[in-house]
């Protein structure tokens, strides 16, 4: 384990990852089981048919995009690299990861990085100059992996992986720094987008989200959200659409002529067992197996926060929620009008919604009487009691229940997975094996959904208590012995030391300051510290054990 640590972790990730060979595929739409695949170059031809009939057709008609009020007066993108910026980005290579269609290892960069760099500086100016990328800087070779879910012999439940050049990452790395600063000192990308940037987290967006709900619940007050969910999103963006929106936010000259070549005239093809598709054009998307791609898609969503709607908007990537606190017939009227907006700005911009898998929930239902539905294209939503969020199970009355009892089965399973694993397990090999796979599990996102019932909190705990008891010679030990001979802390206090942890990067700038304004408010009067934050009055439990009330309690931060 010690010597060899990344073929240790690769048996491990054999009995924890399920990724079972691709099975014959219908090859007709109609599902007939007399016209399915019978062999892996028929497979790999399926899947990357199917994967390139998503693309959108743009047509002739273009949209309008008004001239933002201030664009005489942006500051200008600059792109001005050397051979360190260079250097240093080869160094930040993972040696672990694969080569691209032209087969040059990141571990082989590396290696030569000294050497390699010139030659690089030379090649990426010549690329920024002249507006051209060679060949297979423009290509990607995809694997296909089960999406966990419908028919496995159905190719749209499998999502595309793309590996893409190396030395392409590093030059579209060198691209994204210049754009995000240009959009950063411009002060362009919205507050409500929490994807792809750094200084945005999914707990972050989790933490103003459901401080926003407690409160209105504190009040007495109900809210209704609706979930979107975008078709294809990262493949469906259409070029042209997407090079005026990058032009409508100042990003012009030679970077966005560079720009242009890297997403024109692409192409892909699938591998199934070493058996390879013919290569398929990409018409439309960004590369997502690239650095620049998921920028340019948040770039274009960006918009969608422009078209006026008044209700609460968040986004992460392409997943989308609007809410809005609900009084009457009124706020329902105008968060169905909100979601007809959003709908409209998709038919321009080609990133459409899938209304079948868009839902609604009603936050605090019980205080609220009001039978109300929502629809998108006259398509009813579906309205669920609980919903996962960003990796969290919601529930309408925001007791993390289903959460936690999800969670502390999925650790369940993974300590049997150990258990049948292994013959032997002793101190040092148990605690690797626990904090890495299985503690994870019930910790991501924890100041969130950090439970005060006690139930929750004996539930989780009881995950490691008997966990320790593998451990030979451990188990007629007490629990609290058990975790002093393995060197483990209780659960209950990581999720203390977690809020602890998330409290400092809110107050020392550890986020993007303009994502997180108006969320902490430090107490201006106060003898203590500068970081002294005002504390509340809460009416309800789901309000005062929520993160912020729940911290300045315990801590007097």
């Amino acid at each position: 384990m010690k010597k060899n640590p990344k073929a240790f972790w690769s048996y491990i990730n054999s009995k924890t990852k399920l990724r079972p060979e691709i099975p014959d595929l219908f090859t007709t739409k109609d599902n007939d089981a007399s016209k399915m695949t019978k062999n892996d170059e028929e497979k790999a031809e399926t899947l990357a048919t199917f994967f390139s009939s998503v693309y959108t057709k743009e047509p002739e008609w273009m949209w309008v995009l008004d001239k933002k009020p201030d664009s005489d007066i942006l500051h200008e993108l600059k792109l001005d690299f050397n051979q360190k910026t260079i250097s240093d980005k080869i160094k930040k290579l993972n040696p672990t990861k694969s080569s691209g269609p032209d087969r040059i290892h990141p571990r082989v960069l590396r290696e030569i990085s000294e050497i390699i760099t010139e030659p690089l500086y030379i090649i990426f100016r010549t690329s920024l100059n002249t507006n051209t990328l060679p060949r297979n800087w423009k290509e990607a070779n995809i694997t296909a992996i089960y999406k966990e879910k419908g028919v496995k012999h159905e190719a749209s439940n499998y999502r595309p992986i793309s590996l893409t050049s190396i030395v392409c990452k590093i030059m579209e790395s060198i691209i994204r720094d210049a754009v995000i600063e240009h959009m950063r000192a411009n002060k362009l990308l919205s507050e409500k987008q929490f994807g792809f940037l750094s200084g945005r987290s999914t707990v972050l967006q989790l933490l103003i989200i459901i401080d926003k709900w407690t409160e209105v619940m504190d009040r007495g007050g109900c809210l209704d959200v609706v979930y979107c969910d975008f078709q294809k999103a990262f493949d469906t963006v259409p070029h042209k659409r997407l090079i005026d929106v990058l032009q409508y936010y100042g990003i012009n000259g030679s970077v966005l002529a560079w720009t242009k070549e890297f997403l024109s005239n692409r192409r892909q093809k699938v591998t199934v067992n070493g058996s390879a598709s013919s290569w398929k054009d990409v018409i439309s998307g960004v590369p997502q197996g690239s650095v620049l791609g998921p920028l340019l898609f948040v770039i274009y969503i960006n918009l969608m926060v422009e078209v006026g709607v008044l209700s609460e908007l968040y986004l992460y990537a392409d997943d989308l929620k609007t809410f809005r606190e609900i009084h009457d017939k009124d706020d329902v009227e105008q968060l169905q009008n909100d979601i007809d907006r959003l709908y409209d700005w998709t038919k321009y911009s080609f990133l459409r919604f899938h209304p079948d898998k868009c839902t609604a929930m009603r936050i605090n239902p019980s205080k609220c009487d009001l039978n109300c539905f929502y629809n998108i294209d006259k398509v009813k939503l579906k309205v669920n009691e609980v919903e996962k969020d960003l990796g969290v199970y919601i529930d309408m009355n925001l007791s993390f229940d289903e959460h936690i009892k999800v969670k502390v089965k999925k650790a369940n399973s993974l300590m049997g997975m150990i258990r049948r694993t292994f013959d032997y397990i002793d101190s040092d090999l148990f605690r690797l094996l626990f904090s890495s796979i299985v503690r994870p599990h019930l910790e991501y996102a924890a100041p969130v959904w950090n439970p005060h019932l006690q139930k929750h909190i004996d539930m989780i705990e009881n995950v490691q208590r008997r966990a320790t008891k593998l451990v030979p010679g451990l188990k007629n030990l007490t629990y609290k012995e058990r975790l002093k001979q393995v060197k483990l802390p209780t659960l209950k206090y990581r999720r203390y030391r977690g809020d602890m942890l998330e409290m400092y990067k809110l107050t020392h700038s550890h986020y993007d300051n303009s994502a997180i304004k108006n969320f902490i408010q430090f107490n201006q009067n106060s003898h203590g510290h500068q970081f002294t934050v005002d504390k509340e009055r809460c009416n309800l439990d789901v309000r005062k054990f929520s993160f912020k009330p729940r911290v300045t309690d315990q801590w007097k931060y």
